[in-house]
């Protein structure tokens, strides 16, 4: 299933309250013409919020992919250089959306603290 984006759908959502529906009140239903727009504003913001969190999985992402590169460099156990690159490559092909890739990343986190704390 394709990852809808949903920032984009809140963001089209909310230019259509302001560009069609809110104009289709009445003048005199001023409460309701003000409700929509309290609505649209509330879905950008949400849209916003969303993207947000879009652009912290991917900070996220490459920071630990940058982090496992160094981890291997710097580790000379092959079970624990196996382990940092399994983690790499499962980071690197993660895909979906961020709450996927977010749970992939943080798996892959936890398997490689383990494995560089095992080390004495």
């Amino acid at each position: 299933m394709p990852y809808l984006h949903p920032e984009r759908i809140l963001e089209e959502f909310s230019r259509y309250a302001v560009e069609a529906v809110r104009p289709a009140i009445p003048a005199d239903e001023a409460f309701m013409r003000g409700q929509v727009g309290s609505m649209a504003s509330t879905m950008r913001f949400l849209a916003a919020e969303l993207a947000g969190v879009d652009d912290a999985v991917a900070d996220q992402r490459a920071s630990l992919l940058a982090a496992l590169d160094d981890a291997v460099q710097a580790v000379e156990d092959p079970a624990v250089r196996e382990t940092l690159a399994d983690a790499h490559r499962r980071v690197s092909e993660s895909a979906g959306g961020p709450r996927e890739v977010e749970r992939v990343l943080l798996s892959a986190a936890d398997e490689a603290l383990e494995a560089v704390d095992a080390l004495d």
